[in-house]
């Protein structure tokens, strides 16, 4: 491998025959190299061969991971293929049926860092309310991935314990965590007396009014879940998606259901729109 210092003997054979030559990048390039700087070595080299891209994501996610080690996995993970396919499989769905607006406002659900959604939707809308129960998640997604987006909120939180003031005017739910939570049929906070009393999963819900009937008239849903069941946090799993599509709300109507395969994960979508208030 060429060491660093010996890039200036060949930077004068280039010189002979050529003038202004900027070598900035080459010189990082070849750090990065000996340094095993694989981010940096990315970094550089798509600079090198783009002129026009944006870069800022790919800089935050970068120093995250400088500055914060422990979380570079679950961070890295949250942008890998897998999970690209399975947000834009909703994105692309989205899109099509046309929903969404430049006044629309967006929350959603068990967020996680918003890694894909957020850049992606962040742009089109009105604003993003995004919603998870880990503080560290939210902590490095408000205050180092994307700090810089002025329409986006971050809240810690637990969406069965609160109902927030935003969803009252919310045009489009997102939940791609299903399996990690009680049905959406079943969204409020839990009680002794209950409308699902049913339910398989521990304490009923209680509401004498259904959060889903706060809703605007007109709200869209979007919602995935997966058959992983071998996943300990993984606690409301469905075989199918016509088992998934009974868990959805009773005044829902599916526009879009959907099944795909996210990497090896069969992924099940739907998108319903629901006549909310009752």
């Amino acid at each position: 491998m060429i060491e660093r210092e010996d890039l200036k003997y060949l930077k004068n054979i280039v010189d002979l025959h050529n003038k202004n030559i900027n070598y900035r990048t080459l010189d990082d390039i070849v750090y990065c190299l000996k340094e095993d700087d694989q981010f940096g070595f990315m970094h550089n080299i798509l600079s090198a061969t783009n002129q026009n891209v944006d870069y800022r994501l790919l800089d935050n996610v970068l120093s995250t991971v400088k500055k914060e080690p422990d979380v570079e996995n679950i961070l890295l993970d949250s942008f890998s293929t897998p999970q690209v396919n399975a947000k834009f499989n909703i994105i692309n769905h989205i899109e099509k049926l046309g929903i969404l607006n430049e006044q629309s406002e967006v929350v959603i659900f068990a967020g996680w860092f918003g890694s894909i959604f957020v850049p992606a939707l962040a742009s089109k809308v009105k604003k993003i309310t995004l919603i998870d129960m880990d503080e560290r998640v939210i902590n490095v997604a408000k205050n180092r991935l994307f700090m810089d987006y002025l329409n986006v909120e971050f809240i810690v939180g637990d969406i069965f314990e609160t109902f927030k003031k935003e969803y009252e005017t919310t045009d489009l739910f997102i939940n791609t965590s299903c399996e990690h939570m009680r049905p959406m049929s079943e969204w409020g906070p839990k009680g002794p007396r209950s409308l699902y009393k049913d339910s398989p999963f521990g304490e009923p819900v209680t509401r004498k009014v259904p959060w889903w009937t706060r809703m605007k008239k007109g709200a869209h849903f979007a919602f995935q879940s997966n058959d992983m069941f071998n996943i300990d946090t993984h606690i409301n799993c469905v075989n199918d998606i016509d088992e998934f599509e009974r868990q959805l709300p009773e005044n829902a109507k599916v526009k879009v259901k959907d099944e795909i395969k996210a990497g090896d994960i069969p992924k099940f979508s739907l998108k319903p729109a629901c006549n909310c208030q009752q």
